[in-house]
């Protein structure tokens, strides 16, 4: 059996999560999002990216099989990473240049 690892730009998947974020925090209230949470929850997100890596590459090297998703198109669409956040996210985690 093989693990499927999806792989998509980080410039429009953390966007996409950090709006899902936004709106599961207006549910509970009206107050505006702190940015320290945006950038916390950012960093999670990378943090996510980078441990989901180490352990495909080391515990998983060859039972793994990673889809690269430049070609698909959402339906959803959000504002991209400005390039610094993107160089910020990729110094982070370089594995994910290849999808941008």
């Amino acid at each position: 059996a093989l693990i499927v690892n999806i792989n998509r730009s980080p410039a429009k998947t953390l966007p996409s999560t950090l709006e899902l974020n936004r709106n599961l925090y207006a549910l509970f209230t009206s107050r505006p999002i702190p940015q320290e949470m945006n950038e916390k929850t950012l960093q999670i997100l990378i943090n996510w990216y980078k441990m989901a890596e180490k352990n495909m590459s080391s515990c998983y090297a060859t039972q793994h099989l990673k889809i690269d998703f430049i070609k698909h198109k959402s339906e959803n669409k959000y504002a991209e990473l400005s390039d610094e956040q993107l160089k910020f996210a990729l110094k982070e985690m370089p594995f994910m240049a290849d999808y941008c």
